[in-house]
């Protein structure tokens, strides 16, 4: 009697790369207060997705136009 079986299998491999631009508003400011203190503020205003790739050791898939914007969205959130 044959018996067929079934086998789940995951393996990661490969990496998953995402390049983004990120746009900053920076303001330096001094104040006297018994001497004088320089104060940096750093904001980011806001970051989109340039491109999301697959990269496997003899390739890259570039994945970007097959996303729909709330993943893309998702993404932006996951990155910090």
């Amino acid at each position: 009697m044959k018996t067929i079986h079934e086998s789940n299998h995951t393996k990661s491999i490969g990496n998953i790369r995402i390049e983004y631009i990120s746009r900053f508003y920076e303001d330096v400011r001094v104040e006297e207060c018994h001497g004088f203190h320089t104060f940096y503020e750093i904001d980011e205003i806001d970051k989109h997705i340039v491109g999301v790739y697959l990269e496997f050791d003899n390739c890259e898939i570039d994945i970007t136009s097959r996303l729909k914007k709330d993943e893309l969205e998702e993404i932006l959130n996951n990155i910090g």
